[in-house]
């Protein structure tokens, strides 16, 4: 008796031992998911009577699929976001002010596992805020109507689930769908994570002309090959402006880091620029992984791309255009300063290795440094410029003391050959995507999160 005593104290002894490493080693994780309970409980708490109004009205059901969700706001006509809470984070003379907004609507469209709970892309035209769900519900708002505590946008319906057919784009737990949106010249643009057939994808751009009561779109430029892909992962699809009836496309590699190297004639790892008129192109960079974010600094003629590493390795990357008899390439997947996951460092035995050594210089094996490299990851989103040369970049994952769910300014010298001052204001949010509306001086920010609309000002004290 006095033995089996002794065991079982010895038993709860170490399952205390092991709970307290537990703890120990996840601490972000859990501080994360314990503020992340109590701001959903504020939500609920704040918004119980609106909630109430969107359950009746809308009929959402927690288990319900995309498809459903599409329906539902279709009959509705609009997508609510209910003001949470007013923060103000201060660093070096700089208040940073966030108004959070947030919606129940989105909980399905493309909720991954913890902590991607609804992904949407947005965008500024005609003094209108548009946001794009993950499985293509399109809606807007006047920008002098987000000034309530309520913000409605107005559903826009389209043909774009007759055009996409796979079902995996409207699929919950789902990474296949819209990647990005890009208004310009009174038209729309959507890219996609496109499922040819099941051993085959590839990224699509559709466009249709802008019209608020119905878009008609049909594809405006498609990659010429199509990859063996597990998902939709890594696929790019970043659209941006370059001006000149053009627009800039990022291409990712799909996870499929073989192709890149081995079939030269792939689009994938690579940016392009595409001329909107005769849908011509030319290969603007390669050697890329995801590139996440991109800009195109019209006045210095100078890219900047934001790109997703491996485990550790994320990348800010400097294209100087006027530079270029070569076409740029930035290494991967022959150098990066990650690892394969699963690595602690270069194995010769590991096949991953033998494809794709990531050599920790670029330079020495004839590619483009970064200007700044990130390990462990950041899991690294969107860029956009605030200034001159100053900077905001997002970040995703899970690990706020990492630097993750955060924004991140940078501010380059005058020549943008280096860094000179890198701030770090946490957000705990997952920052998908971002825009900054020169007009009113305002930076709007959709976080999947808590499927948050975010308006952020700066300001010097």
């Amino acid at each position: 008796m006095f033995n089996k005593k002794i065991t079982l104290f010895f038993i709860c002894f170490s399952l205390i031992l092991i709970s307290g490493y537990f703890v120990l080693i996840n601490k972000s994780y859990i501080k994360y998911k314990i503020k992340n309970a109590l701001s959903l409980i504020s939500i609920y708490s704040q918004n119980y009577q609106n909630l109430k109004e969107i359950n009746k009205n809308l009929k959402i059901d927690l288990n319900q699929t995309n498809l459903d969700t599409i329906n539902i706001v279709k009959e509705f006509g609009y997508i609510p976001f209910y003001f949470q809470n007013e923060k103000i984070f201060s660093i070096q003379n700089t208040n940073y002010i966030f108004n959070t907004f947030s919606t129940k609507v989105l909980t399905h469209d493309k909720s991954n596992d913890w902590p991607e709970y609804g992904t949407s892309y947005i965008d500024f035209y005609d003094n209108k805020i548009f946001l794009v769900s993950g499985s293509g519900i399109i809606s807007f708002v006047n920008y002098d109507n987000t000034l309530k505590k309520k913000i409605n946008f107005n559903l826009i319906n389209s043909n774009i689930h007759k055009l996409i057919k796979y079902p995996e784009f409207i699929a919950t737990r789902s990474s296949w769908g819209i990647k990005d949106i890009l208004i310009k010249n009174n038209k729309i643009y959507l890219s996609h994570s496109n499922r040819v057939s099941k051993d085959c994808s590839n990224v699509q751009v559709l466009v249709s002309n802008l019209n608020y009561e119905y878009l008609d779109f049909e594809l405006f430029f498609e990659q010429n090959n199509c990859i063996e892909a597990p998902d939709g992962y890594q696929a790019g699809g970043t659209l941006v402006d370059y001006g000149k009836n053009k627009v800039l496309i990022g291409f990712g590699d799909y996870q499929n880091f073989k192709d890149v190297r081995l079939k030269p004639d792939y689009l994938f790892g690579k940016i392009i620029l595409v001329d909107e008129i005769t849908k011509n192109f030319k290969i603007i960079s390669q050697g890329h992984r995801n590139p996440q974010g991109i800009v195109f600094l019209e006045d210095k003629n100078i890219i900047i791309n934001t790109e997703h590493g491996p485990q550790g390795g994320d990348e800010i990357n400097i294209n100087k255009l006027e530079n270029n008899e070569l076409i740029p390439d930035y290494g991967w997947p022959i150098s990066s300063y990650g690892e394969h996951y699963g690595y602690d460092g270069f194995d010769p035995n590991s096949e991953e290795y033998k494809i794709a050594p990531l050599h920790k210089s670029h330079k020495e094996y004839g590619f483009i440094e970064p200007i700044k490299y990130f390990v462990p990851s950041i899991a690294i989103s969107k860029i956009i410029r605030i200034g001159k040369n100053t900077f905001l970049i997002g970040s995703m994952g899970n690990d706020i003391d990492e630097g993750d769910m955060s924004l991140h300014q940078v501010t380059f010298d005058d020549k943008f050959n280096k860094i000179i001052d890198h701030k770090v204001i946490p957000v705990y949010e997952r920052i998908r995507d971002m825009i900054y509306i020169q007009d009113y001086n305002k930076i709007i920010i959709f976080g999947t999160s808590n499927k948050s609309l975010i308006f952020l000002d700066i300001n010097e004290k």
